[in-house]
């Protein structure tokens, strides 16, 4: 089914606390440091693609994971501004919604 990409939003990474009390094998979701039941965490970074389907439904993925993954470069605001200004209003295809939106941006993306 084709989807026209409608807008998005970047969240950068929460600030990090401390959640202590967790018994074994019970890390935290977003733990990127610690032990022995207390951990620091931190909500992950977000970029957050909004994209309206043929018949009307609208859904959303997020792309960070992808962009991390095939970029080289520190992702900010701006770095998310100039791709995702590649991507708006135009048409993907939800089957496969990831590779639709990084072979737009594939010419941005270092």
């Amino acid at each position: 089914m084709k989807a026209t990409i409608i807008s998005y939003s970047y969240k950068q990474a929460g600030p990090a606390h401390v959640s202590s009390g967790h018994k074994k094998h019970d890390r935290p979701k977003n733990a990127f440091r610690g032990g022995n039941g207390t951990y620091v965490v931190a909500d992950p970074p977000q970029v957050i693609v909004r994209y309206e389907c043929e018949d009307g439904s609208k859904g959303h993925v997020d792309m960070y994971g992808t962009i991390k993954y095939n970029s080289t470069r520190r992702i900010t605001e701006k770095y998310v501004d100039n791709l995702m200004s590649l991507v708006i209003n135009q048409t993907v295809d939800t089957g496969n919604i990831y590779d639709d939106i990084l072979q737009l941006m594939a010419r941005y993306i270092e």
